[in-house]
């Protein structure tokens, strides 16, 4: 996903939950930066979720949101649908 659009997606996350404060985390400074300059906070994913290859568990990426983010961070809920999994604040 280019940087823009990730950026773009925060932002209109921001506006759908707001006041909720949307965090952007990233390991890609290009990003952080497109995010702070729209006003969006930005912050450097810890070395610790990183494992081999680059890649991420889905139970180290909610935690890493749960310890980066006040309040802890998305939780995961089935919509019962087609579309499996969505997520919520």
């Amino acid at each position: 996903m280019p940087d823009d659009e990730l950026v773009a997606s925060a932002l209109r996350l921001q506006q759908a939950v707001a006041p909720v404060e949307v965090v952007v985390v990233s390991r890609d400074i290009d990003v952080r930066t497109r995010a702070g300059a729209w006003g969006l906070p930005a912050r450097l994913l810890p070395d610790k979720y990183l494992i081999e290859g680059g890649g991420l568990h889905q139970a180290a990426l909610e935690q890493a949101a749960g310890e980066l983010i006040p309040g802890g961070g998305a939780q995961q809920q089935s919509d019962g649908g087609s579309s499996g999994t969505r997520w919520r604040q």
